[in-house]
């Protein structure tokens, strides 16, 4: 079977700080309806963490991100974004936070390649998604990059998309297989 045609899997970790306005398990039924035609399996693990309890991560809710540039990581995402309790380094951390610095419905690391260490995988969605947020911010993670037609997922703004679920073309669906953050589906 060649490498597009095999079921990939992307396993998700929720760390709640701020519950969004859209509940996770919703968020996560939306990528599924994303990722999931295209042979890309969505598994959120649980238990669904809440890090509401702890002190110094409070001042995190409202996180500074810089415009979310890939490469410029603000101490506020390092700090966020180093929480993930056992996580292996292969699978993603969505952190739920009140909101950006600046105003975005969220923002992503993936790692090594835009100066977070390789272990730290991570999204971040505020408490004001969209419904397509989720597998936005998980895109970047996954390598994707922003696009321009409104029908796909990638568009540069998640309330720009005009299509029920939204899509993606097949070089995006390639990325997405071979990246280090997939693996071979069960």
């Amino acid at each position: 079977m060649n490498a597009s045609a095999e079921r990939r899997q992307v396993r998700l970790h929720f760390k709640v700080l701020e519950p969004p306005k859209i509940k996770p398990e919703d968020l996560a039924a939306n990528m599924v309806k994303v990722y999931g035609p295209y042979g890309i399996d969505v598994v959120v693990v649980p238990p669904v963490e809440s890090l509401q309890a702890i002190e110094r991560l409070k001042v995190l809710n409202d996180l500074w991100v810089d415009r979310c540039w890939l490469g410029s990581p603000t101490d506020d995402q390092k700090e966020l974004f180093g929480h993930r309790n056992g996580v292996p380094v292969d699978e993603i951390c969505v952190y739920f936070v009140r909101s950006t610095v600046d105003s975005m419905a969220g923002c992503a690391s993936r790692g090594k390649a835009d100066g977070f260490p390789k272990e730290r995988p991570a999204a971040v969605v505020t408490s004001d998604p969209t419904p397509w947020t989720l597998a936005h911010e998980c895109g970047h993670v996954l390598g994707l990059r922003h696009v321009d037609p409104v029908d796909h997922v990638m568009v540069s703004a998640t309330w720009k998309i005009t299509a029920n679920p939204p899509v993606l073309d097949p070089a995006e669906v390639a990325k997405v297989k071979l990246s280090p953050f997939t693996k071979a589906a069960p």
